[in-house]
C-alpha cells in the first residue's frame, strides 16, 4: 500500500460507498430536502441534486460520471464473487494507511490531519477505504487466477487489474440508448440521474448546496404568491438584470475602478471567475423567480411608499460628498493591532492637530491623507474622498455627514473623535434636500427592496430543511 492510494481516494465521489453507515437524525422524510411549515410545497432531494448539476461544466460532469460508473462497477463485481469488507478490515486498511503517511512526512503529517486539510468527515473517509478494501480484493482475485500468491500489491497492480477488468465490462452513455431517468449503465449495474446529480453535488461545498436550496425554495414561494405558470414581465426581467450588474458594479467601485473601467469584458471575466456566464444567471429559473417577485411587489406597493419616505427622511434629504482624514486611535495605552502599533487617544489628538493646522496653512488635503490617514491604500489614493454620498442616515458615518454639514464647500472640520479614532473631514459638494415628487421613483425601487427582503426572509423562514443536504 503507498501513499498515492490516499489520494486517489480522496478524489473519489463520496456516495459510491456502501458500508453500513448509521443514518443522520433527519426531521424530513430521506427523500424531501426541504418543504413549507404548512405542507405547501416541498423539494426532493432529486430535484436539488439535478438542478445543482447544471451549474457544472460539461467536462467536469462528465469526468465525474465517468468515475462513479467504475467505482459501481468495483462495488457490483465485488458482490458478484461474494466479496465484503467488515469494519475490522476497515479499521486495518485505514490504520495501514496512516502508518505510510506518518512515515512519508517523517510523522509531521497523520491520515487524520490530510482529511482536515481536504474537507473530508471522518465517516466519508471510512466509505473511501471500504471501496478501497474492495478494489485491493478484486486485484487479488484476478492475479491468483494467474497462480500469483501474493498477498499484498503494489498501487500499480491494483490499477492495472482493475482497469483490465472494468475495460471488458459492457458500458452505455448514450441517452438514446437508455431508458427514461437513467444517465449511464456499467453490465447490469443502472445508474439514475439521481445517482448522477448526487454524485455531481457531492463535489461542492456545503454553502453551495445550500445556495443551490435557496434557489429552488425561492422559486417554491415565487409560485406560491403567482401561481404555478408564472412568468416575469419582459421590463421585470431587464429592470433585475439591471439591478444584478449593478450589484457587481458596485463592489469593482469598492476595489478602486471608476465608472469608465467596467467594461462588459470586466463581467465576463469576473463571472468566469466563479465559473458562470451572464446568460446562464439569466437563465436560472431562481434568477427569473426574483425578477417576477421583484415586479409584483413594485407594482403592488400602494400607501407604503409615501410611509417608507416619512420613515426614513434622512435618507433622502441632504447628502454630502466628502474627504476624510482618518488617524487610528484607542485607549490610554499603546497597543498593537494586526502587529501594527496603534495611538494612543492624546497621540491621535496631537497628531490630528498638528495635521489640522498644516492643512489650515494651504498644505494639499488630498496629499496629507495620502502620507497620513489609516483609511485603506484604495481610498487614500482618492485623496480620502469617500466613494458614495453620506446623509443623515448612512451607517456608520453618521458623525461626518453631521460634522461636514457645517462646513462651507471645500473646507475642512477641526478633528473629532469618531468612536474608532481622530477624523478631519472635507466638504466636496453638497446636495440640498429635494421634495417628495423629486425622489419618488427612488424612494419607490427602495420600498419594493426592502419588501423583497421580508418576503424572502419569510420564505426561508418557513422553510423546513433537512438537518443535512447530501448523503454520504
Amino acid at each position: 500500500m503507498r501513499l498515492p492510494v490516499l489520494l486517489a481516494l480522496l478524489a473519489l465521489p463520496a456516495a459510491a460507498q456502501n458500508a453500513p453507515v448509521a443514518a443522520a437524525k433527519d426531521p424530513l422524510p430521506p427523500d424531501i430536502a426541504a418543504r413549507h411549515a404548512e405542507g405547501k410545497w416541498e423539494v426532493r432531494r432529486s430535484e436539488l441534486y439535478r438542478y445543482a448539476a447544471t451549474l457544472f461544466g460539461d467536462s467536469q460532469a462528465i469526468a465525474i460520471r465517468d468515475d462513479y460508473m467504475k467505482l459501481r462497477f468495483i462495488q457490483d463485481e465485488a458482490r458478484r464473487r461474494g466479496m465484503q469488507a467488515t469494519d475490522a478490515d476497515v479499521d486495518a486498511w485505514l490504520a495501514a494507511l496512516d502508518r505510510q503517511v506518518r512515515e512519508k512526512s517523517g510523522g509531521e503529517k497523520s491520515l487524520e490531519t490530510i482529511a482536515k486539510e481536504t474537507g473530508m468527515t471522518e465517516r466519508a473517509l471510512r466509505r473511501r477505504a471500504h471501496t478501497g478494501v474492495l478494489r485491493e480484493r478484486l486485484a487479488l482475485s484476478e492475479y491468483r487466477k494467474r497462480g500469483d500468491q501474493r498477498k499484498k500489491l503494489p498501487e500499480a497492480d491494483i490499477v492495472l487489474a482493475v482497469d483490465q477488468l472494468y475495460n471488458q465490462a459492457k458500458k452505455e452513455t448514450d441517452p438514446e440508448k437508455l431508458p427514461a431517468g437513467v444517465v449511464a449503465r456499467v453490465n447490469e449495474v443502472k445508474i439514475t440521474d439521481y445517482d448522477y446529480g448526487r454524485e455531481l453535488v457531492f463535489d461542492y461545498s456545503p454553502k453551495e448546496i445550500t445556495r443551490a436550496l435557496n434557489n429552488l425554495i425561492l422559486v417554491r414561494e415565487a409560485q406560491l404568491l403567482l401561481g404555478e405558470g408564472f412568468k416575469p414581465r419582459s421590463d421585470d426581467l431587464r429592470i433585475h438584470q439591471d439591478w444584478y450588474r449593478e450589484q457587481i458594479a458596485q463592489q469593482f467601485r469598492q476595489g478602486g475602478l471608476s465608472a469608465d473601467m467596467i467594461s462588459p469584458d470586466v463581467f465576463d471575466q469576473y463571472l468566469k471567475s466563479r465559473g458562470t456566464t451572464l446568460e446562464s444567471e439569466f437563465a436560472n429559473p431562481a434568477f427569473k423567480a426574483e425578477a417576477a417577485v421583484r415586479g409584483h411587489l413594485r407594482r403592488t406597493l400602494g400607501d407604503k411608499v409615501r410611509k417608507f419616505y416619512e420613515e426614513n427622511r434622512g435618507r433622502y434629504g441632504e447628502r454630502l460628498r466628502v474627504a476624510r482624514l482618518f488617524l487610528l486611535s484607542r485607549g490610554h495605552r499603546q497597543v498593537q493591532v494586526r502587529g501594527k502599533r496603534v495611538r494612543t487617544l492624546e497621540q491621535g489628538r496631537q497628531e490630528a492637530e498638528a495635521i489640522w493646522v498644516r492643512a489650515q496653512s494651504g498644505e494639499n488635503f488630498a496629499e496629507l491623507v495620502r502620507r497620513h490617514s489609516d483609511d485603506g491604500p484604495k481610498l487614500k489614493a482618492a485623496g480620502g474622498v469617500l466613494p458614495f454620498w453620506v446623509h443623515a442616515d448612512t451607517r456608520g458615518h453618521q458623525i461626518t455627514f453631521r460634522q461636514a454639514r457645517l462646513l462651507e464647500r471645500n473646507r475642512i472640520s477641526r478633528p473629532y473623535y469618531n468612536g474608532s479614532g481622530f477624523e478631519i473631514v472635507k466638504l466636496v459638494k453638497r446636495e440640498k434636500e429635494p421634495s417628495f415628487e423629486d425622489v419618488r421613483e427612488r424612494v419607490r425601487k427602495d420600498t419594493a427592496e426592502v419588501e423583497y427582503r421580508i418576503w424572502r426572509r419569510t420564505a426561508f423562514n418557513r422553510a423546513q430543511r433537512a438537518s443535512t443536504l447530501t448523503e454520504e
